[in-house]
């Protein structure tokens, strides 16, 4: 399954890359803000997205 990870703390990011990749999830994209989503959804084409909301 293919999934990008966006969010503005990098730690929390990396971190949740990482445990995705660990269990098995292809990481395409780790982003820090909304608007680089939006070019990345159409250039990876993600199963999921995982976002926080602030």
């Amino acid at each position: 399954m293919r999934v990008i990870v966006v969010d503005d703390a990098a730690l929390v990011r990396e971190g949740v890359a990482r445990l995705l990749s660990d269990h098995g999830f292809e990481v395409v994209a780790q982003l820090d803000d909304a608007e680089a989503l939006v070019d990345a959804v159409e250039t990876f084409g993600p199963d999921v997205v995982v976002t926080d909301i602030r």
